[in-house]
């Protein structure tokens, strides 16, 4: 994953570091029930630790940007420290399909597929995302 840029963090970052990268890049403080405002509080709130707000808000702000992969791949961390697996994996799904060419939501989407025992479609989603 060296030198390769996405939308979520820089290459860098390994991925159990982007709730602190994603802490220091955000502007915080739209109260409007914008996408974008709904997207950054759920995202402060995944930070914070409160995942099910996080998650509350990342439900209406997929309803407002479906569009958005970042907006689907937090909505699936968000469950996915809920423990709500299948729907963090299906979240994970939506965010590869709208990013194919970025590996983060394929990384996320093979440690929720490990967790529900789908050893073979973790280990493609993973290799997948070692391509990209």
């Amino acid at each position: 994953m060296q030198g390769k840029q996405n939308k979520f963090w820089p290459s860098w970052v390994p991925a159990a570091g982007i709730l602190m990268v994603l802490a220091a890049s955000l502007v915080v403080g739209c109260a409007d029930g914008s996408g974008e405002a709904l997207l950054e509080a759920g995202i402060t709130r995944l930070i914070k630790g409160d995942y099910r707000a996080a998650a509350r808000k990342l439900e209406k702000a997929v309803e407002k940007l479906p569009q958005s992969a970042s907006a689907w791949c937090n909505l699936g961390v968000a469950r996915l420290k809920l423990g709500q697996t299948e729907q963090a994996s299906e979240s994970f799904k939506k965010a590869s399909e709208l990013e194919p060419n970025d590996p983060i939501p394929l990384e996320f989407l093979g440690q929720a597929l490990i967790q529900l025992k789908n050893f073979d479609d973790a280990r493609n989603a993973l290799a997948k995302a070692g391509e990209l």
